[in-house]
């Protein structure tokens, strides 16, 4: 099962009662591959706005898991739940937007919305800003703020941002190094992780 799905399903805690017994009987059903039935959980609430339910049948449109592979429509849903404040909405809307999956490429909106979901302590969307600034996606290559993000993603518990990091580190002074430190430490400092998440 992929690493989203999962995601999806710790945030469902946190619904409405109501609500949230419509969308754990859609994940139940996905965990089961039963996506016809998490399609007809999902769809009425991410027609009301629910944003897991926009990000969970986004992703379905956008491996073909239950409907027809369609990108523009996984990019839709993602989009309104980006809008609504949902920190995973605001990662996959980001990551559509740069790629160019369903929506034109603006790797700088791209960048833009990671931002928002790192703020909300988005462990992958903090290591997809090391990535952004390593590569120049939507901003400058800057090896100094690439390793930054890497820091934090990795302190947040993101795997690949320790292998991503160590990959920088080589590459970069000791003087570099310590500016990356410093800036991962200000930016935790200022961004205190909520206790439970």
């Amino acid at each position: 099962m992929p690493l989203r799905w999962l995601l999806a399903a710790v945030v469902a805690l946190a619904s409405p009662p109501a609500l949230a017994a419509d969308f754990d009987a859609g994940m139940a059903a996905a965990r089961q591959g039963d996506f016809a039935t998490a399609y007809a959980e999902w769809k009425p609430l991410a027609d009301a706005g629910h944003a897991r339910a926009q990000v969970n049948l986004g992703q379905m449109y956008e491996a073909g898991r239950g409907v027809d592979l369609d990108l523009t429509e996984a990019a839709r849903l993602f989009r309104a739940a980006a809008e609504g404040g949902y920190h995973l909405g605001q990662l996959r809307w980001a990551m559509a937007l740069q790629k160019g999956e369903g929506v034109p490429k603006d790797k700088p909106q791209a960048l833009a919305w990671l931002h928002k979901a790192a703020e909300q302590h988005n462990a992958e969307a903090l290591y997809e800003l090391g990535y952004a600034y390593h590569e120049g996606e939507g901003v400058a290559p800057d090896p100094v703020a690439a390793m930054k993000w890497f820091i934090v993603a990795d302190e947040y518990g993101w795997g690949e941002a320790y292998y991503a990091g160590t990959y920088v580190a080589d590459r970069l002074t000791s003087e570099q190094l310590g500016a990356a430190s410093q800036a991962a430490l200000a930016w935790m400092a200022q961004h205190p992780r909520p206790e439970t998440r």
